[in-house]
């Protein structure tokens, strides 16, 4: 580019995202020419940037795109929140993920509280779903047809979860079982609201 007197700009850039190497490495040498180019990057390249990092479960780096955009005074918009939504493994992450929103001044929309609540009955973990549905309820997030579809193939994994084992066992499955009740509480009312279109 440089002997053909063609400058790189955003677009360039955006552009080779999708062809280099699908690496960490690679990526940020990529964001160390676009600095030394002095090429002004926009939220939505780092938002692919994060999706990137997500989708190849380098959650770490993912979230370390937020740094980046910090340091250039960049804010997140709503799309920047749906990636980093599939950087939410654990309960921590899910809180302070939603914190982050609030503190910014967006309020997650049900697509946003779906893929959390996606990636918490991937993994099985009750205690995070609870938490995505209390939240949708105390903040009135309406679930869709697609909430309600993925929270239908949890509930059939319910009776196969494996029951605590070792020190403590009763009290955590006492645990267990309260979580499973109040989740098939909650869930049969959602169900019973989409039935008649209430939602």
């Amino acid at each position: 580019m440089a002997s053909d007197d063609v400058k790189p700009d955003a677009k360039t850039i955006t552009l080779l995202l999708d062809l280099i190497p699908n690496t960490v490495t690679a990526e940020n040498l990529l964001l160390k020419i676009a600095d030394e180019k002095n090429i002004q990057l926009d939220i939505d390249f780092y938002n692919m940037l994060i999706k990137r990092r997500s989708i190849r479960f380098e959650y770490k780096a993912a979230k370390e795109v937020i740094q980046i955009t910090e340091k250039k005074s960049l804010r997140p918009n709503v799309m920047t929140f749906g990636v980093l939504a599939l950087a939410c493994q654990e309960y921590y992450d899910f809180k302070e993920f939603l914190e982050g929103i609030e503190a910014f001044g967006y309020k997650p929309n049900v697509i946003i509280m779906t893929a959390l609540l996606k990636t918490a009955c991937i993994k099985n973990n009750l205690g995070c779903l609870l938490f995505v549905m209390d939240y949708m309820v105390m903040n009135k997030i309406k679930p869709n047809e697609q909430t309600i579809k993925i929270l239908k193939e949890f509930s059939k994994k319910i009776p196969n979860m494996r029951k605590p084992k070792g020190k403590g066992k009763l009290r955590k499955l006492r645990s267990l079982e309260n979580n499973v009740y109040r989740f098939e509480e909650t869930f049969s009312k959602w169900q019973k609201k989409i039935e008649e279109n209430n939602l």
